[in-house]
């Protein structure tokens, strides 16, 4: 137990696990949010969508989920997602269906050129970096 008026955790620890944390992150990554509103034309009778946003262009971790088949809570089947993405804490805006382009990932070159889609935003996340549920198909919202 801490003695009154002093913290449990050093204010220090951050400062020094963070940079760890963030230089385990080789994979370079684009977060890109579709235009779901788009552009009525009249004249053709279609909606114009606009090129995506960007989000984020950065450092990342990618890890491959593996096993477990889907589990059932609340009479609701929850499959698991295909990828783990861990992103720095400062990023914010991340939200199911939010595309992710893996642009660089040394040491897997199957990675390179995948396009994945955020489906799964967990709010257990730790201070310093923030955990997505990623999977190849799109999610239906």
């Amino acid at each position: 137990m801490p003695l009154p008026g002093h913290p449990l955790i050093d204010p220090r620890f951050e400062a020094h696990h963070r940079p760890v944390v963030e230089r385990a992150m080789p994979c370079t990554v684009r977060l890109t949010v579709p235009d779901t509103v788009g552009v009525r034309d009249p004249v053709t009778g279609r909606t114009v969508f606009g090129d995506p946003a960007l989000l984020f262009e950065g450092h990342a971790r990618l890890l491959a989920q593996s096993g477990g088949g889907a589990t059932v809570a609340a009479d609701r089947v929850l499959t698991p997602a295909a990828y783990a993405l861990f992103v720095p804490a400062t990023v914010s805006g991340v939200g199911v269906g939010v595309a992710v382009e893996v642009v660089t990932c040394p040491g897997n070159p199957d990675l390179p050129g995948l396009r994945l889609w955020v489906t799964d935003v967990p709010l257990n996340s730790v201070v310093w970096q923030r955990v997505f549920g990623c999977d190849t198909e799109a999610p239906v919202v």
